[in-house]
């Protein structure tokens, strides 16, 4: 008797299920009849079930599909899944999810089909950011990895679940990172790389040690860089806070000394270099068995120093270059000594001492002359002495210190203007840019800042100033900072910056560039150009320099030009000679 109960049970469930709405729509309709047939249902009830429970929700959804064609809506799929994708992410039940992974032994075969079309995997990533615990989730980013479409999972929280899937991301990564062609493509990757190291603290440590052992071959020695980049990253987000003595002893062979540590630690925590701090890193750094110097040498520590000791009186004063000449003195030789010092060697070299003992008096110099209001005559007879100390890379980065500094001041322009000051610090940059290619970015970096400085200038010295910044963002492109230049200057197109500016721009670019040119250099260029008014291409100066340019273009068959390019070409041509 209680047999037959639990058999009927059984079988009004199933019929419940077949009398679901779409029951027949059902990925598993065939299993569920099966059963339903085993505990002694009938055809006819199943029949009954599976026709009286069809809605036709989804011929429903074709059929309006193709009214929407015939009425001349385009893109109607992107338009039923777009309200799927949304549907799916609002009623996404990540418990109810992973059923459906345990109670498989293998991978759904819908699932598999998903993660063929970039659409539907870019739903499984924004769902992994929501849901980073989903077992299915997760599952599928593996199955991702394994397709090969590394690139796409970079930042993701659940890439780093897996190690082999986190593995292989990190290898195309860096892969990428060092085919980049130029500064754009560099700084396109380096936020989803940043993020992907920094998911959690056996991340971040892993991919610290692969830099390093990278690092230590010449032919990567400029990964250091990103290493830096990555240390700069970390240290306000939440992983930091347990690894904090691996951070500062990871690019050294030995354990970072207490003492050191701790020092170091003062330094992170108030985020400058006090007095006491500098004389006991001095003592430290001047003994005669001193640790490796890599424990010091970060970023941070270059930046407190050089910002110290090299910042114009109109900023903020800080604690060490107020102090004493003294404690000014351990600050200048500890820069000169992260300058000077071979990695992690035994004490200072002969020919190391040599270096430092002939750097302190330039960084002294510098230094002096930083920290007084120098301008005008002063400037122009201290002239010569900053030319020369450009020479020397950690001088020239205390140098564009001050100069940011000062041309981020609005006032400095207005007591400037008449004198040859700005003069004198574009040609200090134009120095930096001919002797140091790994500055470049700092360079251009002032000169964008300075360029879009609101100052209380006249409209006529405000253009001149401009025009002295883009002559010397044009000899930046001469020395091969080109693709960021075109690309900021883009920019200006589509704000309110004086169209004489970039017609001036452009004349300076025409005459500087010649042919052949890349893809890469036209197809800016040829935006920028297309952007100007009828009125400037129909400037005789102006129409002298870019007609030639524009025929180049438009004669030779060595540009892959698309059609839109041809087409802006030919009507730029035909303005110009209008």
């Amino acid at each position: 008797m209680e047999v037959e109960e639990e058999e009927n049970t059984q079988l009004e469930a199933y019929l419940k299920i077949l009398e679901f709405p779409d029951s027949i729509m059902e990925p598993n309709v065939l299993d569920t009849l099966r059963t339903f047939m085993v505990h002694k249902g009938t055809p006819s009830e199943a029949i009954r079930a599976l026709s009286g429970s069809y809605q036709g929700y989804a011929q429903m959804c074709n059929l309006v599909s193709n009214w929407l064609n015939i009425a001349g809506t385009t893109q109607v799929s992107d338009l039923v899944e777009n309200y799927l994708k949304n549907n799916v992410i609002q009623e996404f039940n990540p418990k109810q999810a992973d059923t459906v992974l345990f109670s498989s032994q293998q991978a759904p075969g819908w699932l598999t089909q998903l993660t063929q079309t970039p659409k539907w995997r870019n739903l499984i990533y924004t769902l992994s950011k929501q849901h980073p615990d989903c077992q299915l989730l997760n599952f599928t980013i593996q199955l991702i990895s394994e397709a090969g479409h590394q690139r796409e999972i970079a930042s993701l929280t659940s890439a780093s679940i897996y190690f082999n899937v986190f593995n292989r991301v990190l290898q195309e990564t860096l892969e990428d990172i060092l085919k980049a062609k130029n500064p754009i493509e560099l700084d396109a990757l380096l936020p989803d790389f940043l993020q992907m190291c920094t998911h959690n603290q056996h991340t971040y440590l892993y991919c610290q040690s692969v830099l390093q052992i990278l690092t230590q071959d010449k032919r990567f020695a400029h990964l250091r860089k990103l290493s830096t980049d990555l240390q700069t990253h970390v240290q306000h987000l939440p992983v930091a806070q347990n690894i904090s003595r691996l951070m500062v002893s990871k690019d050294s062979v030995v354990s970072c000394p207490e003492d050191l540590f701790n020092l170091i630690s003062s330094i992170t925590r108030a985020g400058k270099i006090t007095p006491m701090v500098a004389e006991k890193l001095h003592f430290v750094f001047s003994s005669p068995s001193p640790p490796p110097v890599s424990l010091i040498r970060k970023e941070a520590i270059f930046k407190y120093l050089i910002g110290d000791l090299y910042s114009p009186p109109t900023a903020a004063v800080s604690s060490l270059s107020s102090a004493s000449d003294e404690h000014k003195q351990h600050g200048i030789y500890l820069l000169a000594y992260l300058s000077c010092k071979r990695e992690d060697s035994a004490p200072l070299t002969p020919e190391e001492r040599e270096e430092i003992t002939e750097l302190i008096p330039i960084l002294t110099l510098l230094q002096d002359a930083c920290q007084k209001h120098i301008v005008g005559r002063e400037l122009q007879a201290l002239s010569n002495e900053l030319y020369k100390s450009v020479k020397c890379p950690v001088a020239s980065m205390c140098l564009l210190h001050w100069i940011s500094l000062s041309l981020k001041d609005s006032t400095w322009y207005l007591t400037n203007v008449n004198t040859k000051s700005l003069d004198i610090l574009l040609d200090i940059l134009n120095e930096i840019t001919l002797t140091h290619t790994f500055q470049h970015q700092y360079v251009f970096s002032i000169l964008v800042s300075s360029f879009a400085m609101e100052t209380s200038l006249d409209a006529l010295a405000t253009l001149t100033v401009k025009k002295k910044i883009i002559d010397s963002l044009v000899f930046l492109m001469e020395h091969g900072w080109v693709l960021p230049v075109l690309q900021e200057v883009h920019k200006w197109t589509t704000k309110r910056v004086d169209q004489s500016l970039i017609r001036y721009f452009t004349t300076k670019l025409l005459v500087m560039a010649g042919p052949p040119y890349s893809h890469e250099f036209l197809s800016p260029v040829l935006q920028i150009i297309n952007k100007l008014s009828d009125i400037s291409l129909s400037i005789g100066e102006y129409t002298a320099v870019l007609i030639p340019f524009l025929k180049e273009c438009y004669n030779s068959t060595e540009y892959d030009l698309s059609e839109q390019e041809k087409r802006i070409v030919f009507e730029l041509l035909e303005k110009s000679k209008a």
